[in-house]
C-alpha cells in the first residue's frame, strides 16, 4: 500500500459490475510495481475486461493466463488515481512476443491478481513518468503521450 492508495479506482464503464469483492464503485488498493509485467486485477475484474478484446481472449487452463489473438484489437483502458485517468496505450495490452505454442495466441497484460495484492505493473508503469518520493513518501505520475 502507498499513501492515497485508498484513491486508486478502476473506472467500470458499461459492463456490469465485475467488483463484488470491492464496494461496487470498483475502488481498491494496489501495489505499483515495476518487477511485475502485466496488471494483476480482482478475478471478475480481469474477466471483464479480458472480453472487451475484439475477439474476445480467452483463458487458456495449461498455460493459466489470458491469451488473445495475436492481431485482436485491445480494449481502450485506463487507470484512475487521485481523479485523473491515465490511459494505457492499446499496444501494451498485448505481448507479442509471450505467444502460446499450442493456439499462437498472444498473451494479455491483465491477468487475474486472485485474492490480491492487486498490482499496477509495467503495462501500466510504461505509459506513464512515475516518481517515487522515498523522503515524502509518497508516488507522484504524469501521463505521457502514447509512442
Amino acid at each position: 500500500m502507498y499513501k492515497g492508495s485508498s484513491d486508486a479506482h478502476m473506472t467500470q464503464g458499461s459492463w456490469p459490475n465485475p467488483w463484488p469483492e470491492t464496494d461496487g464503485t470498483g475502488t481498491f488498493p494496489v501495489i505499483i510495481d515495476s518487477g511485475t509485467t502485466t496488471l494483476a486485477f480482482p478475478p471478475n475484474m480481469t474477466d471483464a475486461i479480458n472480453a472487451l478484446f475484439n475477439p474476445p481472449a480467452v483463458y487458456l487452463q495449461d498455460e493459466g493466463a489470458y491469451f488473445v489473438q495475436c492481431n485482436a484489437t485491445p480494449p481502450a483502458f485506463g487507470v484512475t488515481i487521485s481523479g485523473q485517468t491515465f490511459n494505457v496505450n492499446p499496444v501494451d495490452l498485448i505481448f507479442q512476443e509471450v505467444v502460446d505454442p499450442t493456439t499462437g495466441f498472444c498473451l494479455t497484460g491483465v491477468q487475474s491478481g486472485g485474492q490480491g495484492p492487486y498490482i499496477l505493473g509495467d503495462v501500466f508503469l510504461q505509459n506513464v513518468v512515475a516518481v517515487f518520493d522515498v523522503g515524502a513518501a509518497e508516488m507522484r505520475f504524469a501521463a505521457h503521450e502514447f509512442y
